[in-house]
């Protein structure tokens, strides 16, 4: 950039940086949350929104809850990204060549602390939340607080508890007592909905303050490749991370094969064998275990049977809620409402018996309505039945007076 004359400093396109400016020291605060978590996976907490850059521009998606920051992994799966180098002049960091790099040791805390204020502003991982891989911003970023009586708090029989506890510990410190190809520990957990199957796969990664990596059947595809591919990469990113992996409602995959389905027989096979060398923990939930496939008897480490929640576990002290079935969602959702009734007024106003059997006759009263409507559908498709079998016996009688009609005419 040229011009005549003298201009003043504040004027130029480019203005120097004050050494105190509070734009600095925040630049330089950043740059220090660039230097700690650019390298190595980081399990953290992210407050924003993450995005992705596409062909035309950028495209933005809800991320607020766990994020695993994992550069390595990120370009690994994501081979066609574009990652932007950051590299200084110096060469002292970037993504391209982040490793502090100096040859004399003071050398390299003031060549970092000189270049703090020019790191990137974001930096490349995974969402929990969203399932999908980008950038977050830097400033979005925090340690994640970790909920240590998450495990304690689960209302489960003791023994079984004990049981998990044990088994996830020894994996967690490194001893196998499973035996196995891939010495990873198993979990089966089957059981009616909402009988506290999922939340033990969360209590114990919150328990281990380890990632939970939760998995639908529906994200694993729908062919034996898509199947591999997919379960393979998420595999093998869990084992970097230490993640504990949920695959919820498995049924497709537990099944017993048989002779005339070779389709999910071979999906079956697939999934078998990459569970045989996974090395961490795994747990599987399913509603039905009556059609077990026999061969995962060797491959699961434990299985576990929910029962539907009794007036302990459903932690109701009143006589009149005795009679009440609810699986623990329902219970969740009751409460929820009740709160919201109960703190209308008052936000610190307690929850009454009498408000919480309001929640529940609304709910019955529409599960009631439902049902009725049920019952008038199928009235309606039987009465529709009915009147297209008569429908079909007058034609048929037509038909044989014409056909008789017929005969005597010739």
């Amino acid at each position: 950039m040229e011009w005549n004359g003298i201009r003043e400093i504040e004027n130029l396109h480019v203005v120097p940086l004050p050494e105190e400016s509070p734009i600095r020291n925040q630049l330089i605060e950043r740059g220090r949350k660039f230097a700690k978590y650019a390298i190595g996976p980081h399990y953290l907490q992210c407050t924003g929104n993450m995005f992705r850059d596409i062909w035309f521009g950028t495209t933005n998606f809800k991320s607020e809850g766990r994020v695993m920051i994992d550069i390595v992994s990120f370009v690994k799966i994501n081979p066609n990204y574009s990652i932007r180098s950051r590299t200084s002049s110096s060469g002292a960091f970037g993504f391209s060549g982040f490793s502090m790099q100096e040859k004399n040791g003071e050398n390299k805390k003031s060549v970092i602390e000189d270049e703090l204020f020019m790191c990137a502003p974001s930096l490349y991982g995974f969402s929990f939340t969203a399932k999908k891989w980008g950038e977050v911003n830097i400033d979005d970023l925090n340690e994640i607080s970790f909920d240590d009586d998450a495990f304690d708090q689960l209302v489960m029989d003791p023994i079984k508890k004990d049981l998990i506890s044990s088994l996830v510990m020894s994996k967690h410190k490194g001893v196998d007592l499973i035996s196995g190809k891939g010495g990873g520990c198993i979990f089966l957990l089957h059981g009616p909905p909402g009988v506290g199957k999922t939340l033990t796969a969360e209590a114990i990664s919150e328990y281990l303050h380890r990632p939970l990596y939760n998995v639908s059947v529906g994200e694993l595809g729908t062919s034996v490749v898509e199947l591999e591919s997919k379960l393979s990469e998420i595999l093998e990113v869990a084992s970097i991370w230490n993640a504990v992996i949920l695959i919820d409602e498995a049924d497709i995959f537990l099944e017993r094969r048989s002779e005339n389905n070779i389709y999910r027989n071979a999906l079956v096979s697939v999934f078998l064998r990459l569970l045989e060398y996974h090395q961490g923990i795994l747990f599987l939930t399913t509603n039905r275990v009556k059609c077990f496939d026999a061969a995962f008897q060797s491959r699961v480490s434990i299985s576990l049977k929910y029962n539907d929640l009794d007036i302990n576990g459903n932690q109701v002290d009143v006589e009149k809620l005795k009679k009440r079935p609810l699986n623990g969602r329902e219970i969740k959702t009751v409460v929820r409402l009740a709160k919201a009734l109960a703190t209308k007024n008052d936000p610190d106003a307690l929850i009454t018996t009498q408000q919480v059997e309001t929640i529940l006759d609304i709910s019955k009263s529409f599960g009631e309505e439902l049902a009725e409507n049920d019952l008038k559908m199928q009235d309606m498709d039987e009465n529709n039945l009915e009147k297209k079998i008569n429908d079909l016996k007058m034609q048929l009688e037509k038909l044989e007076a014409k056909k008789k009609a017929l005969s005597e005419y010739n």
